[in-house]
């Protein structure tokens, strides 16, 4: 079923601010596990661990980007959309590449 045929999701009972941060909470435990797990994209090497090399550094910033993007492609107001990746950039020691 395509996404534009799925019926809107039923309301949790929660206000936007508080379904946007429980989003927001569970993207960043998410995410924080991830930078320790192989990645097919990295070779299999975790993101922390591929960022150890000038190569690697490259390939996590494409793997960041292509995050970045399909976040990005989510609908205004989803709070999965509106994720900062910043705090990834930063900890990966990769903001340079980022444009």
């Amino acid at each position: 079923m395509l996404a534009a045929e799925r019926p809107p999701p039923e309301p949790s009972g929660l206000s936007p601010e508080e379904e946007r941060a429980l989003v927001q909470q569970g993207l960043d435990d998410h995410y924080r596990r991830v930078l320790d797990e192989p990645i097919p994209a990295l070779g299999g090497k975790s993101p922390r661990a591929a960022a150890k090399t000038a190569k690697g550094r490259e390939k996590v910033a494409a793997w960041l980007k292509m995050l970045e993007n399909h976040s990005a492609r989510r609908p205004a107001g989803d709070p999965m959309g509106e994720y900062d990746f910043g705090w990834m950039w930063q900890e990966l020691g990769v903001e340079a590449f980022r444009r």
